[in-house]
């Protein structure tokens, strides 16, 4: 009977242990192919090989953009999954968001993707992979410092080319009048939030970095910042280049939402509705009043006329 247990326990461990491993293999779908390419390692798929092509012509682009920006070669081996089902992408890192459209695990040093087979585009993929591939740049940039999170999803969004357009703006300027705003010590939280509010979280990250690209001016002082960061920490970096602190950071920042986007947040399609409501209201006011003046003045006409008359 001892020996039946033993058995089925170490049974047990090696199953929990391959699944963490191999969680495509323990899915009963295909042993994954790979692809090598500089220091990165491509697994997936069969039916994936026209993307897989896709993707590493990506990698090599996007490595020497990253290179430039980061000022680094980086050494570590990288893993590319491409996950064939959200099955399969949750179990690379089952505290994965649903939301979630990539994901970079550090520990593992590992970027997960959801094929376009089944998930997105093309585009969105483009994007999602250059996202990842920042995070993974940062990681090897700054792994002896704390970093703030927003700064690294900021950093990641700027570089896969996002920027503030007026919708955004708009959600930016009525999260600061309404209180809405997450606090940048928060963001540290982004993979428990709410879908909503974690596009919020983001797109303040990507508002935070914009702002801090224009205090730094330069590309050259951008990278000067980061070279300090790296030998002196975040928050000594800030004093130097920046004149400031985390705190006095995100001050700077909120003035500058509330400067840049004062109005805006009046075309809150909430805020929108209620407007049109009191327009209306208004338009309807004045033109009942201006009803009522012309028959009062008809009725004195009236009355004029009359007393001619007699």
């Amino acid at each position: 009977m001892s020996c039946f247990i033993r058995y089925c326990i170490t049974s047990l461990i090696f199953y929990l242990t391959v699944s963490m491993v191999l969680p495509e293999k323990i899915s009963g779908q295909n042993e994954l192919e790979v692809m090598n390419f500089r220091n990165y390692t491509i697994a997936y798929n069969r039916g994936d090989l026209e993307n897989v092509r896709w993707i590493r012509e990506r990698l090599e682009r996007f490595s020497l953009e990253l290179d430039d920006f980061y000022q680094l070669k980086p050494t570590s081996q990288v893993r590319v999954v491409i996950a064939r089902s959200q099955q399969a992408f949750i179990r690379y890192h089952r505290q994965i968001p649903h939301w979630a459209a990539a994901v970079y695990i550090p520990a593992r040093k590992m970027i997960v993707l959801k094929s376009p087979s089944w998930a997105g585009s093309s585009l969105s993929l483009e994007k999602d992979l250059l996202h990842e591939m920042s995070h993974f740049y940062f990681d090897e940039k700054f792994s002896h410092q704390q970093m703030p999170l927003w700064y690294n999803e900021g950093l990641a969004k700027f570089l896969s080319g996002e920027r503030i357009d007026i919708l955004t703006a708009v959600r930016l300027s009525n999260a600061f009048h309404t209180g809405g705003i997450v606090p940048f010590d928060d963001v540290e939280d982004l993979s428990r939030f709410p879908r909503q509010q974690a596009e919020l979280a983001y797109q303040q990250s990507l508002s935070a970095v914009l702002f801090l690209q224009e205090q730094l001016q330069s590309r050259e002082r951008w990278q000067q910042f980061h070279q300090k960061v790296t030998v002196a920490g975040w928050d000594a970096a800030l004093e130097d280049y920046i004149n400031t602190d985390a705190f006095g950071l995100e001050l700077k920042w909120l003035n500058s939402i509330e400067n840049d986007y004062r109005w805006l947040f009046l075309f809150n399609t909430e805020n929108l509705v209620w407007i049109s409501m009191a327009g209306i209201f208004i338009a309807a006011y004045a033109v009942t009043k201006l009803r009522n003046r012309r028959k009062l003045k008809q009725w004195e006409q009236f009355e004029q006329d009359l007393n001619e008359f007699e």
